[in-house]
């Protein structure tokens, strides 16, 4: 059982599949939020956080700067997938000694490999989910 971090890492989305990231983004209903951590598309370098919304603009980081909200991708945290993936359906994640176990919906559950990141185990069920449309 790890919690070495509590976000997504700019590598865990690029090495995702543009298919699969766009099924999550549909899925997920996400909207950006001050606080959320993102990723400049053009410059996948460095992790920003946004520090407000500029209605019709996009959102200030880094102090002010201002940046299109379809320039950025945003990286996950462990709270925001848990709340993607059990705002309109049952999910429950359960430690299981050095494993996750995650339940969807009583039927379908997801067990972490040994040692594996929380942030890095959710991101598998949700990409998972996204791509079955399992989520509501």
């Amino acid at each position: 059982m790890q919690y070495e971090r509590d976000t997504l890492t700019i590598e865990e989305v690029l090495n995702t599949a543009p298919e699969v990231w766009e099924a999550v983004m549909d899925a997920s209903h996400y909207d950006i939020k001050p606080g959320d951590s993102f990723f400049i598309k053009e410059n996948p370098t460095k992790a920003f956080f946004i520090e407000g919304l500029e209605k019709g603009s996009g959102v200030t980081y880094s102090g002010g700067k201002l940046i299109g909200d379809d320039d950025i991708i945003p990286l996950f945290s462990t709270g925001t997938m848990i709340n993607i993936m059990g705002i309109h359906n049952q999910f429950e994640v359960r430690s299981a000694g050095v494993n996750w176990i995650a339940l969807f919906d009583g039927e379908q559950v997801y067990k972490s490999d040994e040692g594996e990141l929380l942030v890095s185990f959710l991101w598998k069920v949700l990409k998972d989910l996204s791509v079955q449309k399992k989520l509501i």
